[in-house]
């Protein structure tokens, strides 16, 4: 299981780009976990795709696949920031990994506060 407590940094003049500086922690089946520092550089979406063979206006169904959401690609490093169990044997304190990835939270249809979007993230060995 990962959970991610993230903070996006938006500068208006330098919108749609900006920073993000993110704590992603790890646990698996064994109770074993790590902490890492994820920071870097993503840019939102400000025109999502839309498919021409849905009609209806946004909220009514059939709902476009991405809607008036918010989100895009992002870029950085991984910092291993804390591990227990075996991760400790594995990765040191300070190892970074770059990363790729890409961020979305739907807003069609309507979704509740606290309501949760989706991230693909791909981390790159350091060797």
């Amino acid at each position: 299981m990962s959970m991610v407590n993230f903070q996006f940094v938006v500068n208006p003049a330098a919108f749609p780009n900006f920073t993000f500086n993110n704590r992603v922690g790890i646990t698996d089946t064994d109770g074993d976990q790590i902490i890492f520092k994820n920071v870097g550089t993503g840019r939102f979406l400000v025109v999502p795709l839309v498919d021409p063979t849905l009609g209806g206006n946004p909220g009514v169904a059939p709902y476009q696949v991405f809607g008036n959401g918010i989100g895009g690609p992002l870029s950085g490093t991984y910092e291993v920031l804390a591990t227990s169990g075996k991760y400790g044997h594995t990765y040191h304190i300070g190892q970074k990994f770059l990363s790729k990835a890409v961020a979305y939270n739907p807003s069609t249809p309507p979704t509740a506060p606290g309501s949760t979007g989706a991230v693909y993230v791909e981390i790159f060995d350091d060797k």
